[in-house]
């Protein structure tokens, strides 16, 4: 069912509509990266006394929902929790090199 009522079409509406899309397309693109990857964990992590793993973005480009996607089972939606974790504002602003810390699930 589309969001968008054909009578009704508000900026609102197309705003939402556009999140929407937004949410859709990082999904498939956690989705591909599974594929592309499968559900192995990246072999760079190291685990502190805390039980904190940290990891070291590869490339510029990555995102929150990839790193998710390796540590998490497989899901795109834990995200936020590495976001929180970091004190990352902008989540689609990885460079090479960074470090995060991958809270535990």
């Amino acid at each position: 069912m589309p969001l968008l009522n054909p009578n009704e079409i508000t900026i609102k509406a197309l705003m939402q509509d556009v999140a929407m899309q937004r949410h859709t397309i990082s999904s498939m693109e956690a989705q591909l990266l599974t594929l592309r990857e499968g559900l192995e964990a990246t072999p760079n992590p190291a685990e502190d006394t805390t039980g904190i793993i940290r990891y070291q973005v590869k490339h510029s480009g990555e995102t929150l929902q990839e790193v998710s996607v390796r540590y998490y089972g497989g899901t795109p939606d834990k995200w936020q929790a590495i976001a929180e974790q970091n004190g990352i504002e902008y989540p689609y602003e990885l460079y090479s090199g960074l470090v995060l810390q991958i809270p535990k699930a």
